[in-house]
């Protein structure tokens, strides 16, 4: 029994210590923000202080903000990689939209047709109707060339997304490192 409660405290202090560890942070310059994670901070409190260009951190229940500019411009570069595969997967989110237009349209024309194509067959009109589904065969061979691309750029997100995944898991603790020491040398001021 000595040994389970042993062995349940020390999973209690490794938890304990690897939530301790884990700082939240966000970023914010000009346009561009980040935030690991948005359940812990409110931006618009932190925006509120007429400061444009800062970092924020919770560590240890308390935050923190930097505003020097060279240590905020080592911050950002600390974090490029994981920002510039999200600008990637922007982009291919964009060619995505722009094949889901297309499909829309091609579906649009597809609606139209089967109407038309169902008030021929109501009129008995035979030759009119392989006419119009000879359309809806054509249409919808461009409906899977389109889902073919959809998958295509699909797989090229998912591998964006595991690339991000594995980018962020190395930045974050460069990024911890760097909070931590702004607010061991004071760069970081605390905030209410």
């Amino acid at each position: 029994m000595r040994k389970v409660w042993i062995f349940g405290a020390a999973i209690a202090l490794l938890v304990a210590a690897a939530a301790a560890a884990s700082n939240d942070f966000m970023f914010q310059s000009g346009d561009e923000t980040w935030i690991n994670n948005r359940r812990s901070f409110d931006p618009s409190a932190l925006r509120a202080r007429d400061v444009e260009h800062f970092a924020a951190v919770i560590h240890g229940g308390r935050t923190y903000v930097v505003t020097n500019r060279a240590a905020l411009d080592r911050l950002k570069d600390l974090y490029a990689p994981v920002v510039k595969i999200g600008d990637e997967q922007a982009a291919l989110g964009s060619k995505q939209a722009a094949l889901g237009d297309e499909q829309a349209q091609l579906g649009a024309q597809q609606a139209i047709i089967g109407a038309q194509q169902a008030a021929v067959a109501v009129a008995g009109d035979r030759a009119g109707s392989r006419d119009f589904e000879a359309r809806q065969r054509l249409l919808a061979q461009k409906q899977r060339v389109l889902g073919d691309r959809q998958k295509e750029l699909g797989e090229q997100q998912r591998a964006l997304g595991a690339r991000q995944h594995e980018l962020t898991r190395e930045a974050t603790p460069k990024i911890e490192r760097f909070f931590d020491e702004a607010i061991a040398s004071g760069l970081a001021i605390e905030v209410p």
